[in-house]
C-alpha cells in the first residue's frame, strides 16, 4: 500500500515475479529482499557518474560512500517500494546519459533504462527530467564549443519527456487525470 497510482508502475512487481520464478522463493519474499539489493547497487552507479566526471577513483569513492551511508537514500531503499526502482534506473540514466555524450553507440542501452526508469517511479521519473535540463544546460555553458552536439542531446530530453507524459496519460491515466482535476481547484480563475 503506496497510494492508487503504483500499480501504474510495474518494474518493482516485474523484477520480483522475475526473482520468485527463478528462485522459488515466494513474491514477499523476492520483493522484500530484491530491492534493497538494487538500492545498494545504485551507490555503485554513483561511483561510475563521479568517475565520469571528475576522472577519480578517489572523488568517486567518496561520493559513492557519501550515498551508501545516507539516511533518506537508505531508509527510501531499504524496502520493496517502487521508488527504489526508480532511483536505480535513474542513476543507470544518468551514467548512460553522460556516456552517450561521448559516445553515441550508449544511445541503445540508454533507451532501455529510460524506459524502464519511466515504469520504475512517476516522481523519480520527473527528477530526471530536471536534472537532464541542468546536466545539458551546464555542460553546453561550459563548453560552448559543443552546441553542435547539443542537437541528439535535446532530441533525447525531448523524446524521453514525451516518452514519460505520453505513458503517464495513456497507461496511468486514471491517475495522472485525478492529479490534475485534484490540483486545479487551487489555480487562479482569469477572468
Amino acid at each position: 500500500g503506496w497510494g492508487g497510482s503504483y500499480n501504474y508502475f510495474p518494474v518493482l512487481y516485474i523484477v520480483g515475479g522475475i526473482v520468485h520464478h527463478m528462485t522459488g522463493a515466494s513474491i514477499f519474499t523476492s520483493l522484500t529482499y530484491t530491492a534493497p539489493v538494487f538500492g545498494a547497487l545504485t551507490c555503485l552507479f554513483l561511483y561510475f557518474i563521479t568517475y565520469e566526471l571528475f576522472d577519480s577513483k578517489q572523488i568517486a569513492l567518496l561520493a559513492a560512500a557519501f550515498l551508501a551511508v545516507n539516511p533518506i537514500h537508505l531508509y527510501q531503499t531499504s524496502h520493496a517500494a517502487p521508488l527504489t526502482m526508480g532511483h536505480f534506473f535513474m542513476l543507470l540514466s544518468i551514467l548512460l546519459f553522460l556516456k552517450f555524450k561521448r559516445r553515441k553507440r550508449f544511445i541503445i542501452p540508454l533507451a532501455i533504462s529510460s524506459g524502464l526508469l519511466i515504469m520504475s517511479h512517476h516522481l523519480t521519473t520527473f527528477m530526471y527530467i530536471i536534472s537532464l535540463i541542468g546536466i545539458i544546460f551546464a555542460s553546453n555553458l561550459l563548453s560552448p564549443k559543443r552546441v553542435k552536439k547539443l542537437y541528439l542531446e535535446f532530441v533525447y530530453l525531448l523524446a524521453f519527456s514525451a516518452g514519460a507524459f505520453a505513458y503517464w496519460l495513456i497507461i496511468a491515466g486514471s491517475h495522472f487525470n485525478s492529479f490534475f482535476k485534484g490540483g486545479s481547484y487551487m489555480t487562479p480563475k482569469i477572468m
